[in-house]
């Protein structure tokens, strides 16, 4: 009897929960809208949704946590009561927005309605009314955060694009990526961010390809050589590492080989990174006896600098783009390839082109997550405000300034078989 009452209890309390209120906030429908919101609001903040709860006359208010400022730091900083002299590095705060429209199930603009989602990230434009924050003009208060409305905040904000990553300034031991970006019209905001990368001990890492070697491969062939790249003469593949690749693939090729990369010693094993499609990576890991592959969804022939990193564990692959998993996967057996001719052959009839910055080969299966990270510190460099970047030294250095790249480098070096 009182198992039945404890459902009964369960059953009534599921149904007449109330809905979690769904905030007008999807009235930003262009860059255009996501820019003059930008400029007309006193406070611009990326941010993780925490808690959402109803408030009288209609409203929503949020409990959010800050991830970065685009404008208004010193304000977040006072109704934060924030100390220090930093202004570009706000995170790990929270911030309680009020303000918001409730979009109602019988509001006839419902289609403009987002629902709030704790654990989203959401970009935030609000005003500081009696030091609190109040969401912007409460339509168009909010948006999901993705990196085009990243973009087009920071365009209506009067900063330039971002330049490429550079390639990680050691092969080992903790190193720094830097990027640049150009002030158009800018108030507010920083013009260079760097991040850590390749956070991981150096023992037993080789580096195949280091900044500044300008490595080409077309249709995966090194440099005009006939093949791609070798280990050392005395080092195989174990069955557990990491391969790091920083590289920019030529934009519009859907199919080609990008590199292929082999031991010399006993067992012989060749791994092959192709372009399968639009959208799509295959990874083979071919050998006397068996050629098994994966294949990733992943974006790289759009002619922009990517850090790709591939775990090696028995049986699987663990996949990063650009310091994010996208994958765990298992090999399996490779239908259309699977004799050793194969590692001379070219099987599409596209010939790509990739420039390799960086590649590493590191023991431990788990520093395919250390290639970088996606947390990034600010900083306002006097030196090159206003400046242009240009786009052709920014490719040449790899991004890297005078005195941000050390000589640091293990013992290795790519050669052609």
């Amino acid at each position: 009897m009182r198992t039945a009452v404890a459902l009964t209890a369960v059953v009534v309390l599921a149904c007449c929960r109330p809905q979690l209120p769904a905030v007008r906030a999807a009235c930003l429908h262009t860059a255009r809208d996501l820019q003059a919101q930008a400029r007309a609001s006193e406070v611009v903040v990326k941010a993780l949704a925490m808690r959402v709860w109803p408030e009288p006359d209609g409203l929503v208010g949020g409990h959010f946590a800050v991830i970065a400022v685009y404008k208004g730091a010193r304000a977040v900083k006072n109704v934060l009561r924030v100390g220090g002299t930093d202004l570009f590095n706000i995170h790990d705060k929270r911030m309680n927005v009020t303000g918001f429209w409730n979009d109602l199930p019988d509001d006839e603009h419902r289609a403009c309605g987002a629902r709030v989602t704790v654990g989203t990230y959401y970009v935030l434009f609000a005003d500081v009314v009696h030091g609190r924050f109040v969401a912007k003009d409460r339509q168009g208060a909010l948006v999901e955060w993705t990196d085009d409305n990243e973009r087009a905040v920071w365009h209506g904000l009067g900063w330039g694009d971002w330049s490429d990553w550079s390639a990680c300034n050691v092969s080992c031991d903790t190193g720094l990526q830097y990027r640049h970006r150009r002030c158009l019209k800018c108030g507010q905001g920083h013009n260079k961010e760097m991040r850590k990368c390749n956070d991981f001990p150096c023992d037993g890492v080789m580096e195949l390809v280091a900044p500044g070697d300008r490595v080409r491969t077309v249709g995966g062939k090194l440099n005009g050589s006939e093949n791609g790249f070798s280990l050392l003469d005395t080092v195989g593949f174990s069955n557990t590492f990491s391969l790091l690749i920083t590289l920019r693939v030529q934009p519009k090729v859907d199919f080609g080989t990008v590199f292929r990369l082999s031991s010399l010693t006993e067992p012989l094993k060749v791994i092959t990174l192709e372009v399968s499609g639009p959208d799509l990576l295959r990874v083979s890991v071919n050998t006397r006896q068996s050629n098994r592959s994966v294949l990733i969804a992943a974006v790289l022939a759009d002619g922009i600098t990517h850090q790709l990193g591939l775990g090696f564990q028995e049986d699987e692959i663990i996949a990063y783009l650009d310091c994010r998993w996208v994958t765990t996967e298992t090999l399996m057996q490779n239908s259309y390839a699977s004799s050793p001719e194969y590692y001379d052959m070219d099987v599409f009839e596209e010939s790509l082109t990739a420039d390799l910055v960086q590649m590493i080969v590191v023991p431990d299966p788990t520093a395919v997550s250390d290639q970088c990270t996606v947390f990034r510190i600010a900083v306002l460099d006097t030196e090159i405000v206003k400046t242009k970047i240009r786009d052709k030294s920014q490719r040449g250095t790899n991004g890297i300034t005078n005195g941000e790249h050390e000589t640091k480098r293990t013992v290795s070096k790519h050669s052609g078989k």
